[in-house]
C-alpha cells in the first residue's frame, strides 16, 4: 500500500485529495471482503444491489441503508467489514469497542490520512 501511496504523488493534485481517494478504495475493498466473509459472494451481489449507493465514500449513508435491510443484525456485519479496514491498513482497532460504525469509520481515515502524509515526507 506504501508504494501505491507513493506512486501517486502528483504535484497538481493535493495530497488531502490522493489519501482521501485512495483511502475511499481501501474501504470500498474492505465492506466488500467483509460482506462476501459473512455473506457469501452471491449474497454480497445482492445486497450491494439492494443498497443502490454508488459509492461507499458516505459511511453514515452506507450504515443507514445496510440498517434499512439487516436491522439490529447490522452491527455484526460492520464489524467484520471493519476488521477487514483495520487488517487492510495494517492498524490495530480503536480501543473503544462503544463507537459506532461511521465514528471508526472516520477514525481509520484520520489514520490512513496520518499515515500517507508521514509516507509522503519520506
Amino acid at each position: 500500500m506504501t508504494e501505491n501511496l507513493q506512486s501517486l504523488s502528483v504535484a497538481t493534485v493535493p495530497e488531502k485529495a490522493l489519501s482521501t481517494e485512495e483511502f475511499a478504495m481501501v474501504l470500498s475493498d474492505s465492506i466488500s471482503r467483509g460482506m462476501i466473509k459473512v455473506l457469501g459472494a452471491g449474497g454480497t451481489q445482492a445486497i450491494l444491489y439492494h443498497l443502490d449507493l454508488p459509492s461507499f465514500d458516505n459511511p453514515k449513508k452506507f450504515h443507514e441503508k445496510l440498517t434499512s435491510i439487516f436491522g439490529v443484525g447490522t452491527a455484526s456485519l460492520e464489524r467484520v467489514i471493519l476488521q477487514q479496514l483495520h487488517e487492510a491498513m495494517g492498524v490495530r482497532p480503536a480501543s473503544s469497542k462503544d463507537d459506532d460504525f461511521v465514528n471508526q469509520v472516520e477514525l481509520a481515515e484520520r489514520k490512513f490520512e496520518t499515515a500517507a502524509r508521514l509516507n509522503r515526507r519520506h
